[in-house]
């Protein structure tokens, strides 16, 4: 894969009122609104909304930012909670950036605090299902934070200039103020992207030959539909011939190639495959409800040891997703009112809002998606069913113990609406 560069720019009311068509057709690919800035819904900039609309409807990629004021931790949840609001039943196809500047009150910090109020509004916000990022310049990322504790989020990098100093990995480089760009009056920011990646070779392909951890992952998913293989990473005679039969089965190309339609049917039918086998271990043992006894660092195959075997919506969900390298070995995803909470852990998915629709009205749910309502996970299994360990005391007895996990037709919250869809990368 290749770095593509793109031409982007980050707007606020300050530049009035925009011709987001002339905007496009001047080349710009990507646009930052500013969302906010404080921490009262009182301040929600002035030409977001239309800056929002106008930049959707000209084809452009769009991200927010929110500028903030917050001289405690405190005061940095209650930012991300108002910039939330502001941006509820919105899309963005890039991340939310958290602005933090040289305020005085902000100075006057420490660089710890500093950071932790940056973590705090990131981790609030990605909490939420939303991308989230870091807006900063060179020096003070470099002198007024502890950048080795915000490797994980993308950095958005302001460095005026005609050459880039900075050597850490970067989002977008903000390299001007005073750029001009049709359909804006006056000076803009303008930014080159550096997050898209263009298709150079067939490297994104796995075939015969290859080797690594990708191909050790193959292996894995294989076997947990059926095949016998040892995991170790290369792909020989037998490899080849359990993707090719995979193929066969499934009813696509039998090319012996994993693209993107064959990785994509592999996930899926090995989510549902793993689903189905845990569901089933779980109503055989008599397991039960119950939250407290999930073990942090436990699989599947870890649980079964232990003495006490209990289990919930979320855990159940983790453990299929941790079994089908989806999810960070001894890590969980969960809900809380309506919001995925541990999303940081996922490996190669992507958090769809579902615009609180109900499962039916959905134009796009897949066998294999997480489903997620405002207190409750499920996988969906197609046919209006799913796999769902529910609560204590709906799909199951009265004392909690698991009679039925899935496939099963859904029961009264499936009437409710869906928030988020977690779904696997292809």
């Amino acid at each position: 894969m290749a770095v593509k560069i793109t031409k982007g720019i980050d707007v606020s009311e300050h530049q009035g009122v925009i011709d987001w068509a002339k905007v496009a057709k001047d080349g710009v690919q990507f646009a930052v609104l500013r969302a906010g800035y404080g921490r009262e819904l009182s301040q929600k900039d002035k030409q977001f909304e239309r800056n929002y609309a106008g930049a959707k409807a000209a084809g452009i990629k769009v991200g927010a930012y929110w500028y903030s004021y917050a001289n405690s931790v405190e005061r940095g949840e209650q930012e991300a909670k108002t910039c939330l609001k502001v941006l509820e039943g919105k899309t963005f196809e890039l991340p939310v950036f958290f602005d933090q500047e040289y305020e005085k009150s902000i100075l006057a910090l420490s660089t710890k605090t500093r950071t932790d109020i940056v973590l705090k509004f990131l981790e609030t916000v990605k909490g939420a299902g939303r991308e989230v990022g870091l807006y900063s310049s060179t020096n003070f990322i470099q002198t007024k934070l502890q950048a080795k504790r915000l490797t994980a989020y993308p950095l958005w990098l302001a460095e005026y200039g005609s050459k880039l100093h900075y050597t850490g990995m970067v989002w977008a480089w903000q390299y001007t103020s005073k750029g001009r760009v049709a359909g804006i009056k006056g000076n803009v920011d303008c930014n080159h992207g550096y997050f898209e990646q263009t298709k150079t070779t067939n490297t994104d392909l796995l075939r015969k030959g290859d080797k690594g951890d990708d191909v050790k992952l193959l292996q894995h998913r294989l076997n947990i539909l059926g095949s016998q293989l040892a995991e170790d990473g290369i792909w020989g005679v037998q490899t080849d011939s359990a993707v090719r039969g995979y193929q066969y089965r499934a009813g696509l190309t039998v090319d012996g190639i994993v693209g993107a339609k064959t990785r994509a049917a592999l996930i899926r039918d090995a989510i549902l495959a793993r689903a189905a086998e845990i569901g089933a271990y779980l109503v055989k043992h008599k397991w039960h409800y119950q939250d407290k006894t999930y073990r942090a660092k436990s699989t599947f195959d870890a649980t079964r040891k232990l003495e006490h075997p209990g289990s919930s919506c979320s855990h159940y969900v983790s453990w299929i997703l941790q079994d089908v390298g989806l999810l960070t070995e001894g890590k969980r995803i969960s809900h809380d009112n309506g919001k995925v909470t541990g999303t940081g852990n996922l490996l190669g998915c992507q958090v769809i809002q579902a615009g609180g629709k109900t499962w039916d009205k959905l134009d796009d749910l897949r066998p294999g998606d997480v489903c997620v309502w405002d207190s409750n996970l499920a996988i969906y299994a197609g046919n209006g069913k799913w796999y769902d360990a529910g609560g204590p005391f709906q799909a199951n007895t009265k004392d909690g113990r698991y009679t039925n996990i899935g496939p099963i037709s859904p029961h009264y919250d499936r009437t409710k609406p869906i928030y988020y869809l977690v779904r696997a990368r292809v």
